[in-house]
């Protein structure tokens, strides 16, 4: 790779906004760039169904680039561009990603940390009447759930998850993927539809390539309004048979008084705060029986500052409810299937004392 981007990339026609801060690994972020956006078209078109056309980017490139129309471009070099079929990889483009794609399948230590990822994770777990998911629920403008691939709402949610899993056994056993399960990962990343996302696009090709800033914006979609309002809140209870809904992957400026959780408490929203680009300040939910409240983490200069002073760093607290009778395991999700668990024990014990005459059926325990 380095070798090849070196050789096809010099750094005197290397100019687009790329991150890496040494002449090589420029050159190595533009050849995996256009390796990756070839890749991409392809599957893009692959898979209509997608809808993601208007990020075809490379055919607008070449018809740029063989119109000489290249004023809004930072960056007009491109030797490997076939400008009648953009999404062709060359031959040396085809071994390196089929290496790299080789190198990463197989590589234990990766394999043991996604053995944990695969076996463990979860598109959505509930536990005590909570919702939890990484970032939303496909939503419309009009707070219905969007449908992808014939699917929404719960129903998609265990789709992917089914997909997910199937992946993680071929991979972990070594064996080949199907096709469209390796698209729909696509797809999970940065599609508009997906319950990982949440926005319109993935401006990566914009950002790299253009220099109007104003083709770099992403918008976010409509989950974050959509949990403000009551009517999809319980669109959401009745579609997960929870009273709260717990998500991330979303922002909150705790400065300017936004908080974690909506008023009723439905909707609480717990951000790792890791992005300094986004507050940088994270959440944690904290659920006692008699209390649920969140705690707004320091941000790592106010940790640096204590140490500094020998003080305690300072954590800020949310309430969000108190319970006036404390909640009990029969209050939760577990507590409802454990009590439908003893009650088809007890109408087992029933039949069977009907049957043999031995116990009177007025004496055998009932839940009511």
């Amino acid at each position: 790779l380095a070798e090849f981007a070196e050789r096809t990339y010099p750094n005197d026609l290397t100019t687009g906004n790329f991150k890496a801060k040494t002449n090589k690994g420029r050159a190595m972020e533009k050849a995996l760039a256009i390796i990756q956006f070839k890749l991409e078209e392809q599957t893009i078109r692959d898979y209509p169904e997608y809808e993601m056309e208007s990020r075809l980017w490379l055919d607008r490139l070449a018809i740029m680039l063989k119109n000489g129309d290249t004023a809004g471009l930072n960056d007009s070099s491109f030797p490997t561009l076939d400008l009648d079929n953009p999404g062709r990889l060359t031959e040396e483009e085809e071994v390196i990603i089929n290496d790299l794609a080789h190198q990463f399948a197989t590589n234990r230590h990766l394999k043991r940390l996604l053995h944990f990822f695969f076996t463990k994770g979860q598109t959505y777990h509930t536990q005590n009447n909570f919702l939890n998911i990484h970032a939303l629920v496909p939503s419309t403008a009009e707070g219905d759930f969007e449908e992808f691939l014939g699917r929404r709402g719960k129903v998609l949610l265990d789709f992917i998850q089914e997909t997910i899993k199937r992946v993680g056994s071929n991979y972990l056993a070594g064996t080949e993927q199907r096709p469209q399960d390796q698209a729909l990962f696509f797809y999970l990343w940065c599609g508009p539809k997906s319950p990982f996302f949440g926005k319109h696009a993935m401006k990566t090709f914009e950002r790299y390539f253009l220099i109007d800033k104003e083709t770099h914006k992403e918008h976010s979609l409509f989950w974050k309004d959509n949990m403000q309002s009551d009517s999809f809140k319980k669109k959401m209870q009745q579609e997960f048979g929870i009273h709260r809904v717990i998500y991330g992957h979303t922002p909150v400026n705790y400065k300017k008084g936004v908080h974690m959780a909506s008023k009723d408490g439905v909707a609480i929203n717990v951000d790792g705060g890791f992005a300094e680009a986004y507050y940088n300040r994270g959440h944690s939910l904290v659920h006692t029986p008699h209390q649920l409240y969140g705690i707004i983490l320091p941000t790592p200069d106010e940790i640096r500052q204590a140490e500094k002073n020998l003080e305690s760093a300072p954590l800020d607290i949310e309430l969000i409810d108190e319970f006036l009778q404390p909640m009990k395991i029969k209050d939760t999700i577990e507590g409802r299937v454990l009590k439908k668990k003893r009650d088809e024990v007890m109408l087992q014990i029933r039949k069977l004392a009907r049957q043999n005459g031995l116990i009177s059926t007025s004496r055998i325990y009932t839940s009511d």
